[in-house]
This record gives C-alpha cells, sequence and structure tokens, in this order.
C-alpha cells in the first residue's frame, strides 16, 4: 500500500535512520491506485484508513511542512497527466486539512510532475509504480529560520 522511509540529518533530508527528533522526516510513497480509480482524482473510500493512518503519524510532531507530490505514468497526453497529478495532489491534502481539524500547525506544499518524475521507466511492465502520490513530512519553515539565525550568528 504505501511505503515509509524516515531520514534524519540536519537538514532533514539524507541518512535512512530513526524517528523522533524534531528534524526528522517521513516519507511515504502511495501507490494511486489505493487512492483514486484510474483517470480520477476523488479519494476512494478505501483511501480513509490509509491518510486517517498518516494522519495520526503527522499530529504525533507539532508543526510540520508537509509536501505532497503527484506523479503519473505516460499513459495519456503530458498536460493531462500534469493536471491529474495536481489534482489527485489537491485531493490528499484536502482530506489531510480536514483530518487535522486544525490547519494552524500544518504548512502545505504541493508539487506535481504528471509523467515527469518516473520511478521506473514507463515501457516496463512496473509502470504502475510511477502512478504514485508521495507526501513528505518535513520539520516547520520556522524550524528552518531558525537554523539561518543559528549560521549567522
Amino acid at each position: 500500500m504505501f511505503v515509509k522511509e524516515v531520514y534524519n540529518s540536519r537538514t532533514a533530508s539524507a541518512d535512512i535512520d530513526a524517528i523522533g527528533a524534531i528534524n526528522s522526516v517521513i516519507k511515504l510513497s502511495i501507490n494511486t491506485d489505493v487512492l483514486f480509480d484510474v483517470r480520477q482524482f476523488i479519494l476512494k473510500e478505501s483511501a480513509d484508513q490509509i491518510l486517517d493512518s498518516l494522519a495520526k503519524i503527522i499530529q504525533q510532531v507539532n508543526r510540520t511542512t508537509i509536501l505532497v507530490e503527484g506523479h503519473t505514468d505516460n499513459d495519456g497526453d503530458s498536460s493531462y497527466n500534469l493536471t491529474l497529478s495536481k489534482k489527485r495532489s489537491k485531493s490528499v491534502v484536502k482530506n489531510l486539512k480536514y483530518l487535522f481539524n486544525s490547519e494552524t500547525l500544518y504548512d502545505f506544499e504541493l508539487k506535481f510532475y504528471g509523467e515527469n518524475k518516473p520511478k521506473v521507466k514507463n515501457n516496463t511492465p512496473n509502470k504502475q509504480l510511477n502512478r504514485r502520490v508521495e507526501i513528505t513530512v518535513l520539520p516547520s519553515k520556522k524550524y528552518y529560520k531558525s537554523l539561518l539565525k543559528k549560521t549567522e550568528i
């Protein structure tokens, strides 16, 4: 269903390690087949359980930035795929905001790539791996600003 990777480093982007520190990162890659029907951007009912589990993990950390990235394979027109990945990313964010009941603790960033960042080549039997939504939970922007202030001293 989804893959969880946890990164722990000063810039919250490098080594796979453990969760717990304020500067940890959680990265999930969810196959869109689990979240959406083919060529659709409205979440399936079955997606609720996955996103609810994710929301509970995220809520263990106060103040985060949640990056949601949408991807497709190369079936169909590239502009259609870009739009589809955008709409799917927005659907995931809308659902997470509903689950959190408080948008003030979380900043959201959306990126959508369509077919432009495949995990595997699109001419392989595994091209369904390219149809995914990746969710990365980062420290809040305030954390990064505090790092900048410390380096200025």
